[in-house]
């Protein structure tokens, strides 16, 4: 009798020796996955990530302005340019008011039509503002990129934009110059992964008009001034 309870004694010492071995290993694997995820497969998929939203976001603004926006000879007048006696082009200014009422519009249509802001990705649920991502793609391998479980990262598009105007004029032949209208828009998004999050975004650039007169740059500017407007953000 004594060596039957001995026996079961010993046999369940055993069994939870090596249960406590799994579960050590167990922790162990989940450790060194993790610490494999946060440092090779989550910048690459991260990566993949912000190329994706950035690339949809800059297809959206590209095409945001309808054509009596683009169009619109009056958006000139925004700029005016103070000249020495020579003729010559020693400071560019903006219309204040005209260009607060442009940017306000251009604020109100970007988040107005935000709804058509669409990524074109097979992981994306539009939902949710979610992608499912395969853990394989962080592995750049092309045969792996689909296999493996789904890492969830949230996206929270455009949270914080700041929208202005610059111009730029250079010497155009001989005295004229050509006179560049652009719309500048900085976008920030916040991305959460497992464990971290961070922001991204980008600039972008849109030429709104673009005209010849007459003039010149001088010499010392190196032919081509720049000046940026205020700025109003979201």
């Amino acid at each position: 009798m004594k060596l039957k309870r001995k026996a079961k004694f010993y046999f369940r010492k055993k069994i939870n020796n090596w249960l406590f071995v799994y579960f050590f290993l167990g922790c162990l694997f989940v450790i060194l996955f993790l610490n494999i995820f946060n440092i090779k497969l989550k910048p690459k998929i991260e990566d993949i990530l912000v190329y994706e939203v950035n690339k949809s976001i800059y297809d959206y603004i590209f095409y945001m302005f309808d054509i009596d926006i683009l169009t619109n000879e009056n958006i000139m007048n925004i700029i005016s340019f103070q000249k020495n006696k020579d003729n010559e082009i020693i400071a560019v200014d903006y219309n204040f008011n005209m260009a607060y009422e442009y940017l306000s519009d251009g604020m109100g249509k970007l988040y107005e039509d935000v709804d058509k802001l669409k990524i074109d990705f097979a992981y994306f649920d539009s939902n949710k503002n979610i992608f499912l991502i395969p853990s394989g793609m962080g592995t750049g391998n092309i045969f792996l990129e689909r296999m493996g479980f789904k890492v969830p990262c949230k996206i929270d598009l455009l949270n914080h934009v700041n929208m202005g105007f610059k111009t730029k004029v250079t010497n155009y032949g001989v005295n004229n110059i050509l006179v560049e209208l652009y719309l500048v828009i900085e976008t920030n998004n916040k991305m959460i992964v497992p464990y971290s999050e961070h922001q991204f975004g980008e600039t972008y650039e849109i030429v709104l008009a673009s005209k010849v007169i007459m003039g010149s740059v001088p010499l010392y500017y190196g032919d081509t001034i720049e000046k940026s407007s205020a700025i109003i953000s979201s």
